[in-house]
């Protein structure tokens, strides 16, 4: 099978292939072990954009910055 007879299957049946894509999609997105993970995600927009106080001070603490300016002393 040359790779011109490959092309022309895939080109017949590419309603099938994105059919199949598209139910396996759903059905993982659908699934209920994943309703509470997924409800989550849907309030991102929604929630503030300051971080919280406690994840702040971490973050400052992990990039190496002491206050003194960048000079290293």
């Amino acid at each position: 099978m040359e790779l011109a007879d490959i092309v022309a299957l895939a080109q017949r049946f590419w309603v099938v292939w994105l059919l199949v894509l598209f139910v396996g999609i759903v059905v993982w997105v659908f699934r209920p072990r994943k309703k509470q993970e997924l409800e989550r995600h849907g309030y991102i927009p929604l929630e503030d954009d300051q971080p919280r106080t406690r994840a702040r001070s971490y973050r400052q603490a992990d990039d190496g910055d002491d206050g003194d300016g960048g000079n290293g002393e």
